[in-house]
């Protein structure tokens, strides 16, 4: 170091530093073993007078609003004998609306499956056994197959070079590389 001032100014502000830092740890490890409990004031006493509870009364005169249909109000008879049974007093008048039922269809139903999502990824063949395998994307999902095999209601009637013929239920599909799908 060229000057050698801030030398003599830093050593003595680093020894101060850490000598208070070492002095912190020795005082938390010796320290005496009475603990400083912090005065726990006495509890209050009430106020002398009277106390008046606040009272609340429930006003339940409002509609159900679960109910689905609308149930006129019952007409008042009067003036009831207590107050209170008034304002607790809840309307358990069964529902007048008619309640509606749905027949069901005796015969079959037809039931409609959507297409799965196909991609058409490509054939592989062997050329020995001159066999196709097309490779498929199935919602999702890859699969090989060769002719006349099917993978989840998709089944393969005949692989091309560049495509393949497909039928799910009764509809013929036809994909290849270059159009993804094409009804035929």
């Amino acid at each position: 170091m060229k000057n050698k001032r801030f030398l003599y100014l830093l050593v003595p502000a680093v020894m101060l530093i850490w000598g208070l830092i070492g002095y912190r740890i020795w005082q938390a490890v010796n320290a005496d073993t009475e603990l400083l409990i912090p005065s726990v004031p006495r509890r209050l006493r009430p106020a002398a007078g009277p106390t008046v509870a606040k009272q609340y009364t429930l006003s339940l005169a409002y509609s159900d609003p679960f109910r689905t249909s609308a149930v006129p109000a019952r007409p008042s008879t009067g003036p009831r004998e207590n107050p209170e049974q008034q304002t607790r007093r809840v309307n358990m008048m069964p529902s007048t609306a008619p309640k509606q039922t749905t027949q069901m269809p005796l015969g079959p139903v037809a039931v409609s499956v959507p297409m799965p999502v196909v991609e058409f990824l490509g054939t592989i063949e062997n050329r020995q056994s001159r066999k196709r395998i097309v490779l498929l994307n199935i919602n999702g999902r890859q699969a090989s197959l060769s002719e006349h095999q099917s993978e989840q209601g998709l089944q393969i009637v005949r692989v091309f070079k560049d495509s393949v013929w497909t039928t799910y239920g009764r509809q013929h599909h036809t994909y290849s590389g270059y159009n993804r799908e094409t009804n035929q």
